[in-house]
């Protein structure tokens, strides 16, 4: 499974990491996670990449989860 997570605070992408990594390996399941802080990088990451789930902070600088999750569903 590939997670993208997109926070501007870095302890709650480590916290969310945390939680996800604890939750596959008690399933015995792999987790590729991808990590960035601005809704912009996850945009330009997306064009390449292609994401199972998608954990997204509303506040961000610059475009924030509402505008990024818009752009990701076109």
């Amino acid at each position: 499974m590939k997670i993208a997570i997109c926070d501007d605070e870095k302890i709650y992408i480590d916290t969310i990491s945390l939680y996800i990594n604890k939750i596959s390996k008690k399933h015995d399941k792999k987790c590729d996670i991808f990590t960035c802080q601005r809704g912009e990088i996850l945009l330009e990451i997306c064009n390449k990449k292609v994401f199972d789930a998608v954990f997204l902070d509303i506040s961000m600088p610059g475009i924030n989860g509402f505008e990024t999750a818009e752009k990701l569903l076109k």
